[in-house]
């Protein structure tokens, strides 16, 4: 067994640990709701299969049977995460809908989306380079300032995009 496999299949093993002893899911699938009936149980059953693939993985005859129980319990994962992920995009494209008038809703819909992806690229970038430089708290702090600061500057460039368009309001 190469390194890459048996570090992968340590790391399995010692995720699906920690959800088993702290009655939770694993960290990477957090927040899972409180409210989802059974929640614990799924939480144990995330935990066995994650500890069951991995142990798989380290045995010679079970290697491709462990390898095909997580490629399939995370891709099951990631199409829940993708579900969620495009729910809320869509409330997104609502809300900015809804907040702009209809004159202007193709512009705001375009500035809203340009925002919205350059987030996705933008931050974890960051968050990465100011934990490791300054500490996770402090990283939390920039960001958040970050944040509000963007805000302003998207109310700016909200009236900037806009300015010489006739405004007209509905009686």
């Amino acid at each position: 067994m190469n390194i890459n496999a048996l570090t992968y299949a340590v790391g399995a093993i010692l995720l699906g640990a920690v959800g088993i002893v702290f009655h939770d899911f694993a960290m990477q699938w957090q927040p899972v709701p409180a409210g989802i009936g059974m929640r614990t149980q799924l939480a144990y059953l995330a935990g066995a299969v994650l500890a069951a693939g991995g142990a798989m993985l380290l045995a010679p005859r079970l290697e491709r049977a462990g390898a095909l129980l997580l490629a399939g319990f995370i891709g099951l994962w990631m199409l829940v995460v993708g579900f969620g992920s495009g729910a809320m995009t869509l409330y997104f494209q609502i809300t900015i809908a809804e907040a702009s008038r209809p004159e202007e809703r193709g512009a705001a819909l375009a500035l809203g989306g340009m925002g919205w992806s350059l987030s996705h690229l933008s931050t974890p970038l960051l968050m990465g380079f100011l934990a490791d430089r300054y500490g996770i708290v402090e990283a939390f702090y920039v960001l958040g300032g970050l944040a509000l600061a963007c805000a302003v500057l998207i109310a700016w460039m909200r009236q900037w995009a806009f300015q010489g368009r006739p405004s007209v309001r509905p009686a």
